[in-house]
């Protein structure tokens, strides 16, 4: 088996960004020499998918870490924005109810990158227009019989 190799500095920079904001398109363009979003995402999704990346993540996002995020995320809370019309400036105003979406999305970045989601399976099947057509034509001729 071919030993692993060391993570770059450019690298190990893109998964300290990753960790804090949790956006690969983020963390790319505060670790690599580029200002292209659109290149940016594609170093993001390649980065995610290398096996030594994914593993250095997984071995920094412990349940602690996870839990921490979690409760800093109830903490988050909903908040409504409105044009003041006396004013012409936004308003924040908080509702004081939690960010129900902030949490689950957190949630479920987190144990995607830890991989605690069972494999997406697809299938992709072809079938012959001919094939389908005798297919029909012999259930035709079944259901005539019987």
């Amino acid at each position: 088996m071919p030993k692993e190799k060391r993570l770059s500095k450019k690298e190990r920079e893109f998964i300290k960004n990753y960790l804090a904001t949790g956006n690969g398109t983020r963390s790319v363009l505060a670790s690599y020499d580029t200002t292209n979003e659109k290149t940016a995402s594609v170093i993001a999704v390649e980065n995610l998918g290398k096996p030594k990346i994914r593993n250095a993540i997984l071995e920094a996002l412990s349940d602690d870490l996870i839990k921490e995020k979690h409760l800093a995320l109830l903490n988050k809370q909903e908040v409504i924005v409105r044009n003041n019309v006396t004013t012409g400036q936004l308003e924040v105003i908080p509702t004081g109810q939690i960010d129900v979406q902030a949490v689950k999305a957190g949630l479920d970045m987190a144990f995607k990158v830890r991989g605690d989601y069972a494999p997406i399976k697809t299938a992709n099947i072809n079938i012959n227009y001919e094939q389908r057509q005798k297919a029909k034509s012999d259930i035709e001729d079944y259901l005539n019989y019987i």
